[in-house]
């Protein structure tokens, strides 16, 4: 919404090309900009996010669990504990509508289960197996996805079924991390 600006002791409700803000930039370089080029600019969204895994929402199942493990990068490992099918947890994005390649930091290991992502209820993907026979501690998996609208982006993640070699439905992630491609 528009504040009213004074100007010269008159009431303008709305912007236009004589109302100049001044700027300085770092490195002393001066200039300026309409403030209506300015107020039409507003609306441009990021195109890129990260999200750390313990801040997550759970959405179903039990609690987030932290464990210090410091042979994993950043040290540390999140999981529901203790898992179930059907676990799942969810953040929030502000983006830019189009492509993005999403990555996820995570183990692989013979204890974990097969994830889902829905973004604002469309099924993104369904196919991120996190099993391994032998435990990869650091691993990085990719997937990419579309973003139909700019705004406010809800990632849900669901651990919907495991491997049938995998002994539970566990997710142990750290990191996520999306950026426009």
């Amino acid at each position: 919404m528009l504040k009213q600006i004074k100007d010269l002791g008159i009431e303008k409700t709305i912007p236009d090309n004589t109302d100049i803000i001044p700027f300085q930039q770092a490195d002393g370089i001066s200039g300026h900009i309409t403030r209506a080029n300015f107020l039409s600019n507003l609306q441009t969204y990021p195109t890129s996010f990260s999200h750390w895994h313990d801040e997550s929402i759970i959405e179903q199942g039990n609690s987030l669990r932290t464990d210090i493990v410091t042979s994993l990068t950043y040290g540390i490992e999140t999981y529901q504990d203790p898992p179930a099918i059907n676990d799942s947890f969810s953040f929030y994005r502000l983006l830019a509508a189009g492509n993005y390649r999403i990555s996820i930091l995570t183990c692989r290991k013979s204890n974990l289960g097969k994830l889902k992502l829905e973004i604002n209820g469309v099924l993104a993907f369904n196919d991120l197996d996190c099993y391994n026979a032998s435990i990869i501690s650091n691993a990085t998996l990719t997937r990419d996805v579309v973003i139909a609208t700019s705004g406010l982006q809800k990632f849900k993640w669901t651990v919907y079924t495991k491997n049938a070699s995998a002994s539970t439905y566990y997710f142990s992630g750290r990191k996520f991390w999306g950026i426009k491609i």
